[in-house]
């Protein structure tokens, strides 16, 4: 059906602007610096552990897709059960 196609398609690109969004607002800048030479005063004395970081970035960027793509999926199916009774 070309609304599933539509809906997945949306999620998709809405997945995406928000993990561009979390990456953006995220200070990679440390983590970069060897292969950019982009040296920033904070990156020599670290406040978190960088694994602590990362876990926490990774958690940001794919919980909020997850849990809308969830949500749609028990949308559709909810949808779904109204439209098979003939």
């Amino acid at each position: 059906m070309k609304l599933h196609k539509g809906i997945f398609r949306l999620w998709l690109l809405l997945s995406l602007v928000w993990m561009g969004a979390i990456v953006w607002r995220s200070d990679l800048s440390c983590s970069l610096k060897n292969g950019l030479g982009v040296t920033a005063p904070w990156c020599q004395f670290p406040l978190v552990d960088a694994q602590d970081y990362y876990s926490h970035l990774a958690l940001r960027l794919f919980s909020a897709p997850i849990v809308a793509g969830i949500g749609i999926l028990a949308l559709a199916w909810v949808i779904d059960g109204f439209r098979r009774r003939r």
